[in-house]
């Protein structure tokens, strides 16, 4: 009996107590928190010491609007329920909720260790802890979940998600496995690959000339170029296709899916993620490092055209803050009668910014965060033609550009401004075709 209470402190409250909670409860759900909160203080006037009451209590007056005192409460009754898991949740939350980020993490690592905690908060924390980077728990709680929900494909899928953040490629290729077995709806979502560099993939690497710094100080700056190379850590692969021709037909087969990509960032149309491990293996071996990639659009196709439309013209790949050094990778297949243009970076004029800059540097220039910066400076409310969006870059110069060539791959770091040269074309046979990649290095 004793065991019961403990396990459960609701049912441990006396029924005139009880009473007065579930009435508080009611009213909570009912819209009036801050009649509750007047319950739950008249029950803790008359006894300070019931935990769940300072739970409740809590939950109520964030309810209300007060979040500060939601959350003393809320601590006073973690302190004093160390072992149940729906109060260790309801803390961790409350502090994500008033800006307490790491602490509220670190509470809600502990959270997913506890035995005692519901499936659905332990799915909630698990989302939690993986949507700020924390990896290792986030596994830890879909591990759990997983043991204890053999068949719930997306326990599986969130598991598959987890483990390939927290650097266990082989993990997440199981789970996606497990995932797309018990539903196979799932497996574009879940596309997970590694490569290793392997000389059989190696590619003739290409320089970039003189020509391609377009600002006067790159230009007159002794090893411009060369440290443009190296910051981006940047590589450029030739005749990487042993038949372009006949790749670049196949892919002018594919289903470039007008509608779902209607009103997208991006300008032109583009087909879903292809299986590419051939080519993820060139980019392997070019950069000289293992990676791993999961994204349903990897291996994507691409064609912009004259008049494409698009809300967004310069741009980082990595606005995430989880995987701010993501790689990028292009493979140009326009044909060399239609190539124009290439691969812009950029420099904003007022800032220098020509990378997703540090909070630090965002705080230095007034911003609170990049998000603020994104907004002022590159503004994505309306959907416009893009060469119109084009004529806009005033605010910023190019300094560089990777000249398109059929059958380039060239692979970058995402977190720098960059965008596309030109658009041009008014078919799939002359518009600019590329493939895109992305991906992460071990």
């Amino acid at each position: 009996m004793a065991r019961a209470a403990v396990a459960n402190p609701l049912a441990a409250l006396a029924p005139a107590i009880r009473k007065v909670v579930d009435q508080a409860m009611q009213l909570q759900q009912g819209g009036q928190a801050a009649r509750a909160v007047e319950l739950y203080q008249g029950l803790l006037k008359k006894n300070p010491r019931l935990a769940i009451v300072h739970k409740f209590l809590g939950l109520a007056l964030l309810d209300a609007g007060m979040r500060q005192a939601g959350l003393t409460e809320l601590s006073a009754a973690a302190t004093a329920l160390p072992w149940d898991g729906d109060t260790q949740f309801q803390f961790g939350a409350a502090l994500l909720l008033v800006g307490e980020v790491q602490r509220g993490l670190g509470t809600l690592e502990k959270t997913v260790r506890l035995a005692d905690l519901d499936a659905t908060l332990r799915a909630r924390a698990g989302g939690e802890l993986y949507r700020n980077g924390r990896f290792i728990a986030a596994t830890d709680a879909f591990e759990r979940l997983a043991r204890e929900q053999p068949q719930r494909a997306e326990v599986w899928s969130d598991l598959c998600l987890a483990r390939f953040g927290a650097g266990d490629v082989e993990g997440a290729l199981d789970a996606s496995r497990k995932a797309v077995a018990l539903r196979p709806a799932l497996a574009p979502d879940l596309r997970v690959g590694h490569a290793e560099p392997d000389s059989r993939f190696a590619r003739p690497a290409a320089t970039l000339p003189p020509e391609s710094l377009l600002t006067v100080d790159l230009r007159e700056h002794r090893g411009a170029l060369d440290r443009f190379v190296s910051e981006r850590d940047l590589h450029i692969v030739d005749d990487v296709l042993e038949d372009p021709y006949a790749y670049r037909e196949m892919a002018l087969q594919r289903h470039f899916n007008k509608e779902a990509y209607s009103g997208q960032n991006f300008p032109g149309v583009q087909t879903v993620g292809e299986e590419v491990t051939p080519i993820m293996q060139v980019i392997a071996t070019a950069i000289g490092r293992p990676i791993k990639w999961i994204s349903p659009d990897n291996g994507a196709f691409r064609v912009s055209f004259g008049e494409s439309t698009a809300r967004t013209d310069i741009h980082v790949d990595s606005e995430d803050d989880r995987h701010p050094d993501d790689y990028a990778a292009v493979l140009y297949l326009t044909p060399p009668e239609h190539v124009r243009g290439g691969t812009l970076f950029w420099r904003h004029k007022a800032t220098g910014f020509d990378r997703r800059p540090s909070p630090e540097a965002l705080a230095e220039q007034g911003f609170a965060d990049f998000a603020a910066f994104q907004r002022k400076h590159l503004p994505r409310d309306s959907v416009l033609p893009f060469n119109r969006l084009a004529a806009r870059r005033n605010e910023w110069e190019a300094t560089v550009q990777l000249p398109m060539r059929f059958n380039r791959l060239v692979i970058y770091q995402g977190n720098w401004y960059h965008s596309i040269g030109e658009v041009f074309g008014d078919s799939l046979e002359n518009g600019r075709l590329v493939q895109l990649f992305r991906f992460r290095p071990l």
